[in-house]
């Protein structure tokens, strides 16, 4: 009683739901050190008075998955193995991928569906990395209480925003798209004098890893219908053409109803149209006719994926390795524009979320809520954060150096 009534003076505060965690019988107790030192185990400090280790540790929920792998291993890229800490609700599976990232990455089960379960998992730690998909910001919220930086990759993430108590933070939607391609758009309309639509376009790999899920969700996409100069259309049928940088050149793309558009207008003000294509024509053609004829529809349902789904990402996983890299570009009606080329899809995904939990864990103030990713940080400290020699930035189609010797 005498040291929670001491809180305020040191610069702590009671965190909700830090009861889930106390164990009386602790190994601080084992040790006879001063009922304090237990206290302080579950009762997270204010963001001003946080103490930071050396050996930062971030936590990858679904670390195990097809994106969390990538995320696990961009970790170790730039921090050591020794900072990865591996979330599975399948404990085995989890210890089994953490000791192939190294000896010194450890791994935790965790139900995210359970306060209980997050709230042990994360007790410690510098961030957290959300790659596996949630009902409600479950994750989001016990982050808050424990002043964790939470990063969130899942692509529908930001809908759960509304649906989350008052009080929530964290960054949502922070992969490459949505996340990365919202910063570009960003930062493209902060230079226009006019408030013009920006046209951000996707050339993605038909030979791209990609999960069964994720799959899935893109190939949903299409078949949402979208919204260009007051008219709706089918998704996947109006098209436009796009300079890529090299080695890509110039592809048509189709409109496509990608939720960060919407996210531009409604938080940042920014009218903007998103647009996609495979680097296969044949591929784009007959995804096309899916749609047009209702059969994509019929197999793009939500969790489990459908089984033509399932046999699609199979046959990708044991496909031999290919050249996976990727493009985004962002261009504004006076004819500027920011293109990024990167390795893959996910491995670009993987760079942008360790950037940010790690900018974000740097910062002394806390977020002011639920974000996305173009609310919070710009393209310059995220591109500087990622250092990476596999990223390459282009300003009308010119490359910039965005991994300085």
């Amino acid at each position: 009683i005498v040291h929670l009534l001491l809180f305020p003076a040191i610069g702590y505060r009671p965190v909700r739901g830090a009861y889930w965690i106390f164990r009386p019988c602790c190994a601080c107790c084992d040790e006879r050190r001063c009922a304090f030192y237990c206290i302080e185990q579950i009762v997270a400090p204010t963001p001003a008075g946080r103490r930071r280790r050396r050996n930062v540790r971030i936590l990858v929920i679904g670390g195990s998955g097809t994106v969390g792998r990538y995320v696990c291993r961009e970790i170790v890229r730039v921090l050591g193995a020794g900072s990865v800490v591996v979330g599975d609700r399948v404990a085995d599976r989890g210890a089994r991928w953490a000791s192939e990232l190294g000896d010194r990455a450890r791994t935790a089960h965790i139900d995210i569906r359970d306060m209980t379960s997050v709230s042990r998992a994360i007790e410690g730690l510098d961030g957290v990395i959300v790659a596996a998909p949630q009902t409600a910001l479950l994750v989001q919220e016990v982050c808050t209480n424990f002043a964790i930086p939470c990063i969130d990759i899942v692509p529908d993430s930001a809908r759960l925003t509304t649906q989350a108590p008052k009080g929530t933070i964290g960054v949502v939607a922070a992969g490459l798209i949505p996340g990365l391609s919202g910063i570009m758009a960003a930062t493209l309309a902060a230079g226009q004098t006019n408030r013009t639509p920006i046209d951000v376009s996707l050339l993605q790999r038909a030979n791209g890893s990609a999960g069964a899920v994720g799959i899935a969700d893109m190939l949903r996409l299409f078949t949402y219908p979208v919204r260009i100069n007051g008219h709706e259309y089918p998704g996947f049928s109006r098209r436009r053409t796009t300079q890529f940088p090299k080695p890509f050149g110039k592809r048509t793309v189709k409109a496509v109803a990608f939720p960060e558009a919407g996210d531009l207008t409604q938080r940042g003000g920014i009218a903007a149209r998103y647009w996609t294509a495979f680097d296969s024509p044949a591929m784009n053609v007959g995804i096309s006719a899916a749609r047009a004829l209702g059969v994509l529809k019929s197999v793009v349902r939500p969790n489990p994926p459908h089984p033509i789904i399932r046999r699609i990402a199979a046959r990708k996983a044991a496909a031999p390795p290919a050249d996976e890299r990727i493009a985004v570009t962002a261009e504004g009606a006076d004819g500027a524009s920011i293109a990024v080329v990167g390795p893959s899809d996910y491995e670009v995904t993987a760079m942008v979320a360790v950037a940010l939990t790690r900018i974000v864990a740097e910062r002394t103030s806390p977020l002011p809520g639920l974000v996305l990713p173009f609310e919070c940080v710009t393209l310059a400290e995220t591109l500087a954060m990622i250092d990476s020699p596999l990223l390459t930035l282009f300003h009308n189609d010119t490359p910039t150096n965005t991994h300085p010797a």
